[in-house]
Order: C-alpha cells, then sequence, then structure tokens
C-alpha cells in the first residue's frame, strides 16, 4: 500500500508543477487512491499492534467471529499477493464467542501462513477460510489447494518440533503452540484427514465452563 500511495502521489505533483491545465478528474481519482490505501495501511498497523500484545492474560470475552476474520485477512492479503495466492474468506455466521480474539487471530494466521508457504509453487493455488455454527460450537476451517498432508507424518504435525520446513525455516513449535492456545479456550484443532485438500479445523465452544468463569 504505500508503494501505491508513494507512486500515485508522485504522479500526482507531476501532474500540478508541469500541467498548464489541471485535470481535475485525474486529481480526484489519484486522490481517492491514496485515501483508499492510506486507510489499508491504518487497518494492517492497528492489526499488526493487536497482534503483537501479549493477551495470555486475558479473559475470555464475546467477541464477532466476522471481526476476527476482517482482522486475519488484512493482515495476510499482502503476503498471499506476493505468491499469487487466492484468498477465500467465506461469510461468516453473524455471532459472537466467548474467547480471546488475538489468539484466536494469531492461530488462523499462521494457519493461512502455512498454507501460502506450502502450496506458493503449484499451479493452483488458493486458501479458504470459512466459519459455521452449530448448537453447541463455532467451527472455523483453514483449507487450501494442496493434496493433504502423508499418512507418514498425520500423527506428528501437531506435535512440539516437528516440522516439515527446510532447516532455518521453521521450529516446529507454530501448530503445536496453536493447539495449546485453542484448547486454553476449552476448543480444538485438528487435521481433516477426510478432507480431499489440506485442511485444519479449529472448533471453539460457544458456551462452556472456562467462559461462564472467565467471560469479560
Amino acid at each position: 500500500p504505500m508503494a501505491i500511495i508513494t507512486g500515485r502521489s508522485q504522479q500526482l505533483l507531476e501532474h500540478l508543477t508541469e500541467k498548464e491545465d489541471v485535470n481535475k478528474q485525474f486529481c480526484a481519482k489519484a486522490c481517492e487512491n491514496i485515501v483508499r490505501h492510506g486507510n489499508r495501511v491504518t487497518k494492517i498497523v492497528t492489526g499488526l499492534l493487536n497482534f503483537s500484545r501479549d493477551s495470555s492474560r486475558d479473559e475470555l470475552k464475546e467477541f464477532p467471529v466476522s471481526k476476527i476474520l476482517e482482522e486475519v485477512k488484512n493482515l495476510c492479503t499482502e503476503k498471499a499477493a506476493r505468491y499469487e495466492v487466492r484468498l477465500i474468506f467465506a461469510d461468516p455466521p453473524d455471532t459472537k464467542i466467548p474467547c480471546r480474539p488475538t489468539e484466536v487471530e494469531q492461530v488462523i494466521l499462521n494457519l493461512i501462513n502455512n498454507s501460502i508457504d506450502a502450496i506458493k509453487d503449484r499451479d493452483d493455488r488458493w486458501v479458504k477460510v470459512e466459519a459455521s455454527l452449530s448448537t453447541e460450537t463455532m467451527e472455523i476451517r483453514v483449507t487450501d489447494s494442496g493434496r493433504g498432508i502423508p499418512p507418514d507424518i498425520r500423527e506428528k504435525i501437531l506435535q512440539p518440533f516437528f516440522t516439515t520446513k527446510p532447516q532455518g525455516k521453521g521450529t516446529g513449535l507454530g501448530l503445536s503452540i496453536s493447539v495449546g492456545l485453542i484448547e486454553n479456550m476449552g476448543g480444538t484443532m485438528v487435521l481433516d484427514p477426510g478432507s480431499r485438500n489440506t485442511c485444519f479445523v479449529i472448533t471453539l465452544p460457544l458456551i462452556n465452563e472456562k467462559a461462564e468463569n472467565h467471560v469479560a
């Protein structure tokens, strides 16, 4: 976004200083473009500030699923665009869940980043995030165009220090920490072995003992 803002500002400056007849339509369009991408920068920075804070001691609070997914999308759009990965965010249910929003965002973002790293060299590159509501739980699925996890590592992939990335590219802690964060909110995170693509499923309770005792 900053590159776009700088480029459009330079075009606008050149137009205003070099042209005798100012084209108001051109100037207005450039300004609209600058404002739009400036707002994008604001959303990204706000998301990073929220994302970087330690929320481990936060109480669970009722928070809209749509807002969680919106923040995640703001943080991962640029990386997806860099590798020409199509991001698909299905419209989530209009409901709130008892959770630590920043931690849920961290987990989903980690899954999306892992997906992008895994499929960036494929011809077919997409990641889909969808949320569905049942009577007692909210299910969030992160699926990518990969052809699933090989059977010999399915049971290991959520264990601490296990990674499929090259040496120096990953610690293997991401997925195991993600599982811990979700379990501390009374939920679960598992690999869906029945999916034809690589799919992780996060399940969070709408109401549980932890929520009743700790919801802010």
